[in-house]
């Protein structure tokens, strides 16, 4: 039985992508996850926002995909939620089990990518209590706060530096978040459509969690 049993609902934000969809699945494949796969249209090619920084129209894009996988889980008690390039690490079901037996029963918001923003709060072993977080390639919610973080997102949306793992990171901040680490999951090299280019994030995470554990 695979510990993401344990979430009763997946979501894959996914922009229609034969290779991208092939590699991803294979990952899902090794986890025990058959994920649901949402996206939203891309924008008109004229549309542009400037609270966003690199490419703001697909950031735009990210930001609706995101919200729109969230609405979709609005009934759901548990839901998870990857972006296409996550990476799951060869020791996933030992950290994921862990952190499930340590993580107080009202938690809100768990994450098993990215890296904090300000000093976090060890739990117990590689689970962390944290406050603002970056990255949204692996998250999820319990006992309904998607509904609130609806609520949150859209209040925040139209506000400087409004992409999407900012403001889901300003909302764990204010409630009950928890992260792991070393992560359960990765973001793969591959090419970005908001950087235009590869654009690896292991430096930084590893920075995040360096110089705030």
């Amino acid at each position: 039985m695979s510990a993401f049993n344990y979430f009763d609902a997946a979501y894959c934000v996914h922009f229609p992508n034969e290779d991208r969809r092939r590699d991803v699945a294979i990952q899902f494949e090794g986890v025990g996850l058959d994920p649901k796969y949402v996206h939203a249209k891309r924008p008109w090619h004229k549309f542009n926002v400037t609270n966003m920084r690199r490419n703001p129209p697909i950031e735009f894009a990210c930001n609706m995909s995101h919200i729109k996988a969230v609405i979709a889980s609005i009934d759901d008690k548990r839901p998870i939620f990857f972006e296409d390039d996550v990476v799951f690490s060869e020791t996933w079901g030992a950290q994921l089990e862990f952190a499930l037996n340590h993580i107080p029963g009202e938690w809100d918001v768990l994450y098993l990518g990215g890296h904090p923003r300000e000093k976090v709060e060890k739990v117990e072993g590689s689970l962390f209590r944290v406050k603002t977080f970056s990255c949204a390639e692996a998250y999820a919610f319990n006992n309904g706060a998607q509904r609130r973080f609806i609520d949150f997102w859209c209040d925040r949306i139209g506000k400087q530096n409004g992409m999407y793992d900012f403001i889901l990171g300003e909302f764990a901040a204010e409630n009950n978040a928890f992260a792991v680490y070393p992560t359960i999951t990765t973001q793969a090299d591959v090419y970005s459509e908001i950087a235009r280019k590869k654009d690896s994030k292991t430096a930084l995470i590893e920075r995040g969690w360096r110089n705030n554990i």
